[in-house]
């Protein structure tokens, strides 16, 4: 099941975008002093220069697909997770180990590119990857991936899947999917190299899964 954005903005989404904008400075009223929020509220454009970040939100977000993914089994050990996908596995035990779990048996996988624009020289570091996945509010889920994977094989042929996670020391970690000489793979291991351009990446609202890394 896919999600898709409408054609145009409605009516209702605008006077949502407002009142999450009330209950946002109601929240912080103490943050703003009576005499700069006046200001500020004098300040020319000063709703057009808001919308704008909105904007940016959107059209960051505008090619991402949802999949709804069902009959995620949680109990399995890290690395049942990886060979029930049915493709040869290459990986690091010790990063398998200690990959990103969720604990429902469905999830909202979100799938999406990065913009070209954050590649610099043909190429997106792990570091512009990480803030990609904060910016969304996303983060790994490889049990949901896997599953969808294994529903959805051709999936990752043309494009490579992967999802990256920071574990609990600071290293950067990732799950890739694709097929390499008609050979379906995935790969689990810790990531110091940048990403080039011939993968799509995927996660799950930052909500749904707890730390586990």
């Amino acid at each position: 099941m896919a999600e898709t954005m409408s054609a145009s903005m409605s009516k209702g989404q605008a006077r949502d975008l407002g009142k999450k904008v009330f209950e946002a400075a109601l929240a912080h009223l103490a943050e703003v002093g009576h005499e700069a929020a006046q200001q500020a509220l004098g300040y020319p454009n000063i709703g057009t220069i808001m919308f704008a970040k909105f904007k940016e939100v959107g059209a960051q977000l505008a090619g991402q697909v949802v999949r709804l993914v069902r009959g995620i089994n949680r109990s399995r050990p890290p690395e049942q997770v990886l060979t029930d996908t049915g493709r040869k596995v290459y990986s690091n035990p010790a990063v398998v180990a200690r990959m990103p779990r969720g604990t429902k048996s469905s999830a909202r996988l979100h799938i999406f590119e990065v913009d070209k624009s954050k590649y610099k020289s043909g190429v997106l570091t792990c570091a512009d990857l990480a803030e990609e996945y904060r910016q969304r509010s996303l983060r790994a889920d490889v049990e949901a991936l896997a599953v969808y994977l294994k529903k959805n094989p051709a999936a990752a042929d043309e494009k490579g899947l992967a999802c990256q996670w920071v574990d609990k020391d600071g290293n950067y970690c990732c799950a890739t999917f694709g097929r390499w000489r008609g050979e379906r793979y995935v790969f689990v291991y810790r990531n110091d190299d940048d990403w080039d351009g011939v993968w799509s990446f995927a996660g799950v609202p930052q909500e749904s899964l707890p730390s586990g890394t």
